[in-house]
């Protein structure tokens, strides 16, 4: 609630703005060429939350930015040693089991930097009087909070760490049937409820109209449908992304129809999913933005 609350969100309102407003300006700049739409908005994800993270661009948020791309390809991969996790030689030989490790300890040493120079400001702010003045990024509040002793046990910086790495189980627990061992990242195919056909009229067919006039939403309340989970661990970010997607989507509709390639039908565009821990379209969706007119950036 300290981190993620809609009040706290809104503090991050100067930021999305800016990001979303300097992505308008990259597309016009390019209006009649092909556009890869996936990684503009792959970029503008990682700009504003990066951001609201750590504060301002540097070397740091860009490694943080490399590393993280990484990881997200490497955790995709396909591991026998998953598929036969009671199998321990063949975890022990894994390959992709090093590589992870590697990276993970790439993106410590990154968080251990950015804490100790948000540590640094911290403490020069102290000595200057009125230095309080600027927003605080999500680092700025763990830290305050680790100051002032909010929680017991204390919080620690591999605390702080911690909150921005994956979830894991901290004890061996059984799950319908099955034993999951502690430390095992845990994942609820949150897809295959979404297309339960127990629940879903045409599970497969794409039709956001079937959520007009539904009391079905995705904040948790539905089991039917969760996209940014339940219960506990529900998503504590979605008030954040949804600020950010209402105000990038509303502008890029705003400013721009978009063209497919080609004589490709919408009907008719490729959207065959790729494997990994979130779902994205195997291929890149490039398109041709066609200005409407106009330069004013709608606030939100």
């Amino acid at each position: 609630m300290e981190l993620l609350s809609p009040k706290r969100v809104q503090t991050f309102k100067a930021i999305r703005e800016d990001e979303v407003f300097s992505l308008i300006k990259s597309i016009s700049s390019q209006k009649g060429s092909t556009i890869n739409l996936s990684r503009s908005v792959a970029s503008l994800s990682y700009s504003i939350t990066s951001r609201a993270a750590f504060g301002k661009r540097n070397k740091d948020t860009e490694r943080f930015k490399e590393t993280q791309d990484e990881l997200n390809k490497l955790s995709s991969e396909f591991s026998l040693a998953d598929m036969f996790p009671s199998v321990k030689l063949l975890e022990l030989m894994s390959v992709s089991r090093f590589r992870i490790e590697k990276v993970h300890r790439q993106i410590n040493g990154i968080l251990e930097s950015i804490i100790n120079e948000h540590k640094g400001k911290m403490q020069e702010s102290a000595k200057q009087e009125g230095g309080e003045g600027k927003e605080d990024d999500l680092v700025d509040v763990l830290l305050k909070m680790q100051k002032r002793g909010d929680f017991e046990p204390q919080l620690t910086d591999t605390n702080v760490r911690a909150v921005i790495l994956p979830r894991q189980t901290y004890q061996q627990c059984e799950i319908n049937g099955y034993d999951i061992p502690a430390k095992a990242d845990i994942i609820v195919n949150a897809w295959a409820i979404g297309r339960d056909p127990k629940y879903w009229i045409e599970a497969e067919k794409f039709n956001p109209s079937r959520f007009l006039d539904s009391e079905i939403d995705y904040r948790g309340n539905n089991f039917e449908y969760i996209p940014c989970g339940a219960g506990r661990r529900i998503c504590p970010g979605i008030s954040f992304s949804q600020a950010v997607i209402e105000l990038a989507l509303a502008q890029l509709l705003f400013h721009f129809d978009w063209k497919l390639l080609g004589e490709v039908k919408p009907e008719e565009f490729d959207m065959t999913e790729n494997l990994g821990v979130t779902i994205r379209p195997r291929n890149d969706i490039q398109l041709i933005p066609i200005a409407y007119g106009g330069s004013c950036l709608i606030k939100g």
